[in-house]
């Protein structure tokens, strides 16, 4: 039993004898899928893949996937420099400004003088970002997981409640249709109106009105959506979320009905209660996967 939220966090680094991959993946809600990524240029070429593998882990959400790749600081970083790009850049550089020119060694650590990567370089080093990648989402999910566990202990005081609040209302409905049947002959007798209580068409008035009235149905349609609900959270792999929203819609429609139909005061305060824990609920599901 249980469900996600779509707020969530992971970081995993890797570190090999040259490089620091760090990837962090942060996700908020959204109705449908949005990946963001921030990432040096020569990864580009694995975002289709990388939006892959995101699609195979959630089902919806607002993604910011930020990968780093850094040289590690504990590798000699001249070994694998490529000194025809460093020679290159000072004759450039001479010819340009001059020998008043001034740069420093460290200034040949940048990416632009390594060795431009082969394609199987390339791929391995795409794996690898991949292999990290997966690693962020996993923790993203269970940092997901756990925002979700919260959701569901408010979700279940709320549905708790607004049970409490529906039983209250089928207790008071019991005698609310002979209440309504003295008040329609209060009526009559107020206004001097003449009717045979035992006439057949009199008494089938009374029950059309009482039908109009009744809301025995509502409330059994009320309960069906709550089972619902419960056996939603039980099931990890529905759209919870947006079954969620839509069961939240149908008990609203079944809630108001409720009371617009009835004149009776506890029902109406009962009603009223029962559409403040349902608006609270509403809010929350906006967050859940």
């Amino acid at each position: 039993m249980g469900i996600k939220s779509m707020t969530g966090f992971g970081r995993a680094e890797s570190e090999s004898d040259e490089t620091l991959i760090t990837v962090e993946v942060k996700s908020v809600n959204n109705r449908y899928k949005d990946y963001r990524f921030r990432m040096p240029g020569y990864l580009n070429s694995f975002e289709m893949e990388f939006r892959e593998v995101l699609n195979n882990h959630f089902k919806r959400g607002s993604f910011d996937i930020a990968i780093q790749i850094k040289r590690n600081p504990k590798a000699d970083n001249f070994i694998n420099i490529d000194y025809h790009k460093v020679t290159g850049f000072i004759k450039e550089f001479t010819q340009e400004v001059g020998n008043d020119g001034t740069y420093r060694v460290t200034d040949f650590l940048r990416s632009e003088f390594y060795p431009d990567q082969s394609e199987s370089e390339r791929e391995k080093l795409g794996d690898l970002v991949k292999a990290v990648l997966i690693e962020a989402i996993e923790k993203n999910i269970k940092f997901r997981e756990r925002e979700g566990a919260k959701l569901l202990k408010v979700f279940e005081t709320q549905i708790a409640s607004y049970k409490k609040a529906l039983d209250g209302i089928k207790e008071h409905s019991k005698d609310y249709q002979e209440k309504l049947k003295e008040k329609f002959l209060k009526r009559f007798e107020e206004h001097k109106l003449n009717a045979d209580k035992d006439d057949e068409r009199f008494q089938k008035e009374i029950i059309y009105y009482l039908e109009k009235l009744d809301i025995d149905e509502e409330m059994d349609r009320a309960n069906i959506h709550l089972s619902k609900l419960e056996n939603l959270f039980q099931d990890p792999n529905a759209e919870q979320g947006r079954q969620f929203e839509f069961l939240l819609q149908e008990l609203h429609r079944e809630t108001n009905t409720m009371g617009s139909k009835s004149g009776h005061e506890k029902i109406t305060d009962r009603v009223v209660q029962m559409k403040v824990y349902l608006e609270k609920m509403r809010e929350q599901a906006l967050n859940i996967e």
